[in-house]
């Protein structure tokens, strides 16, 4: 490890990650009275959010039954592919990063399989410059042209390898309604689906198409966390923890509505 290398990192955690606002939050404590408590906490809970203890809580319970492939043991009807945003003023891809990395594995594996591809997403095209569907069907294009094969955009379910597009969905619930209506009408009354999202979102997903009717196999992509081992850096605050215990949070939030709907 070269010098200039732990100076970057010194540097960045000194001034360019929670750090500083945890060391505020401290100092306040001290020195503000009536506010003592709520700013200790604030500080207790911005670090432990920021660091590797928040995302060995909150993230890795959610992606780690996924890191290890099940082993496909029927023939799925189609593989449906969840949309996660889209951004109509990039020069590239339109897909955000997330999505773009979805609907790539979920490309790959319909493809090998030869089995119909479903993107489901639509987004609001006012602040984004584009809805999902269309993104998705440009990055399509976009493979079919490189690779050298027909753009395979289609309405059906039937003949193997093609690109449906649900574009009317603008969340996760209505991913899985509006996706199993459309297989119903084609036919289908308890699809078989491999269902591909990101890892931390999998487990929400899961239990949203289950209870849509779909019969669902899970392909997890897109994993966020790594199995974490507690050393020096895991007490390290850092503004890409803090973003992805707040996306877990979402999630178990997500789970707990669910629960309660259930009821």
């Amino acid at each position: 490890m070269s010098t200039e290398f732990t100076l970057a990192k010194i540097f960045y955690y000194l001034f360019l990650s929670p750090l500083p606002f945890i060391v505020l939050f401290l100092i306040g404590s001290i020195f503000a009275a009536r506010a003592r408590w709520f700013l200790f906490g604030a500080a207790v809970l911005l670090f432990f959010l920021s660091s590797g203890f928040g995302v060995k809580v909150f993230v890795e319970p959610l992606e780690d039954s996924f890191r290890v492939r099940e082993k496909l043991t029927f023939r799925p009807d189609a593989v449906i592919v969840l949309g996660g945003g889209a951004n109509g003023y990039a020069p590239d891809s339109k897909l955000e990063p997330s999505a773009f990395k979805r609907f790539t594995e979920a490309f790959i594996f319909a493809r090998k399989h030869n089995l119909p591809l479903v993107f489901t997403g639509g987004g609001w095209s006012g602040a984004n410059g584009i809805i999902e569907g269309d993104a998705a069907k440009e990055t399509a294009a976009l493979f079919c042209d490189s690779l050298g094969f027909e753009r395979p955009f289609t309405s059906s379910f039937y003949g193997g390898f093609g690109i449906v597009i649900e574009d009317k969905s603008e969340n996760t619930e209505q991913n899985g309604k509006n996706t199993f209506l459309m297989m119903s009408q084609a036919g289908f009354k308890q699809p078989k689906i491999i269902l591909v999202t990101s890892a931390i979102h999998m487990k929400r997903s899961k239990l949203i198409f289950e209870k849509s009717g779909f019969d669902v196999f899970c392909y997890a992509v897109d994993f966020a966390s790594k199995p974490t081992k507690i050393d020096g850096y895991t007490w390290l605050p850092d503004y890409g923890r803090l973003s992805l215990t707040f996306s877990a949070i979402k999630e178990y939030v997500g789970m707990l509505k669910i629960f309660l709907d259930g009821k």
